[in-house]
């Protein structure tokens, strides 16, 4: 056989094989950074937007919280007075002097 002629079969088994490597490389790295630019972008575009709606978030997250931990925290105090008053009344009248 003529050198060309090997030439021209070992070419064409080893061409498709690195051709397709070398395409699956180059397509994963630009798909690795066309998404990380995408996203690094996006990023800075959408994150005073993103800051924003968390701040309101966790502002309506901590009134919620005071309104409901102050209203269990008044009914307790109110319940604590009650009972103060009422051990302090009931002990008064035991001690209260006999009249007569």
């Amino acid at each position: 056989m003529r050198p060309q002629i090997v030439g021209v079969a070992a070419g064409s088994l080893v061409e498709p094989g690195l051709g397709s490597l070398a395409g699956w490389a180059i397509g994963l790295g630009s798909g690795i950074a066309i998404d990380y630019l995408w996203d690094k972008n996006r990023e800075r575009l959408d994150r005073p937007a993103f800051e924003a709606a968390n701040a309101e978030a966790l502002d309506g997250t901590i009134q919620e919280w005071s309104r409901a931990i102050q209203r269990d925290l008044f009914r307790a105090i109110d319940v604590w007075f009650d009972d103060t008053r009422s051990v302090v009344v009931e002990h008064k009248i035991r001690k209260k002097p006999p009249t007569g």
